[in-house]
């Protein structure tokens, strides 16, 4: 799918990884825009595609779109966390993105593609979308922003570059306390490797199991985290840490890297033993590992700050005085509508799932 347009945007899409190099044009681009990323999602059965914008400057803009099927041959898509853009760009731009879109719509048969981009000030700003095309981007309803498949709103995110003693008395003092209380009860963390960590996938979903019926959350199937451990062993990309006793493992998180940004994207805990706070030891461990290996910031992963991520208070609770750091911000979604009566009825759907949850 190539375009050309009179203002001389061209879209080309991208087959290959060499092709795709959204770190070269946004060094903090989200692993999510990551070429890897998407083969994550072909391997649980998705389709993807890749695209990039140029211009007679260069490239302009970089977005991975993710197509999730719906009944009858429809679908919708997604673009998570992108298009990944260079710099502020004019009305001209978004009117060629949107035509884009609507083109790739047509050929998927998709009702509706959404974006969340990367920073909110690199686009639209607090003006929001283009402003003579409010019918085209409409801001999607608070109550379709949660699902397994779209991304948080929000992040917390915390800056690497200081000594990890510095980083350590940035903790709050139970967090301290408790790291300490964790070492004292006998409890270890290792390290593992991408060689090493399919040896430890069963452990990591039977705790994934025990804190998604904990927290009142659902998981993606099985087969879902089994196909990111597959593609990771060959991207070498991330690394398990592993918490426990010498008889029973009590946590395990799953740290990726991505340009010079690490991502605590999953953590699986164990019911049993609480008190003896495996959970801060083993974060910890984790950072100790990530700073040693270059990165300059970690993301704890989703955090709860507005009135739709009330029931995230506690997790949220815990990254936020684990270590100082700040919200990382992402845009609320935004929606091209491009078959507007379906698009009403998936709107509908997802208010009666939010209302009766």
């Amino acid at each position: 799918m190539n375009n050309l347009d009179k203002n001389g945007f061209n879209l080309i899409e991208a087959y290959e990884e060499k092709n795709f190099d959204v770190l070269s044009l946004v060094s903090d681009t989200p692993f999510t825009q990551g070429f890897f990323y998407g083969e994550w999602q072909k391997e649980f059965g998705r389709s993807v595609r890749r695209f990039k914008i140029e211009s007679a400057e260069g490239v302009m803009a970089f977005f991975q779109v993710i197509k999730f099927t719906l009944p009858f041959g429809l679908s919708y898509l997604y673009i998570p966390h992108g298009p990944i853009i260079t710099q502020d760009l004019e009305k001209d731009f978004w009117t060629f993105f949107r035509e884009c879109l609507f083109k790739l719509c047509s050929e998927e048969k998709a009702i509706f593609a959404r974006f969340d981009f990367f920073p909110p000030e690199r686009l639209f700003g607090r003006a929001g979308p283009p402003g003579n095309t409010p019918s085209i981007f409409y801001s999607a309803p608070i109550w379709t922003h949660r699902s397994a498949v779209f991304q948080p709103c929000f992040e917390w995110l915390v800056d690497l570059n200081s000594d990890i003693s510095v980083l350590l008395n940035k903790m709050h003092p139970k967090t301290r306390y408790n790291i300490g209380l964790a070492e004292r009860k006998g409890v270890q963390s290792k390290i593992i490797n991408v060689t090493e960590m399919q040896n430890y996938f069963e452990d990591f979903y039977n705790l994934m199991l025990q804190t998604a019926a904990r927290g009142g959350f659902a998981l993606h199937p099985k087969e879902y985290y089994q196909a990111i451990f597959d593609c990771t062993v060959k991207d070498k990309n991330a690394f398990l840490v592993v918490t426990g006793t010498e008889s029973k493992v009590l946590v395990i998180n799953f740290v990726l890297i991505f340009g010079k940004t690490a991502t605590f994207v999953f953590t699986g805990s164990s019911d049993e033993l609480r008190n003896f706070k495996a959970t801060y030891l083993s974060r910890w461990k984790g950072i100790e590992e990530i700073k040693r290996r270059g990165c300059s910031s970690v993301s704890f992963g989703g955090f709860g700050k507005d009135k739709n991520y009330t029931d995230w208070k506690g997790i949220s609770d815990f990254k936020q005085q684990f270590m100082e750091g700040n919200i990382l911000e992402y845009s609320a979604p935004i929606d091209l509508i491009c078959r507007p009566f379906l698009y009403k009825l998936w709107l509908l759907r997802k208010f009666v799932k939010s209302t009766s949850a």
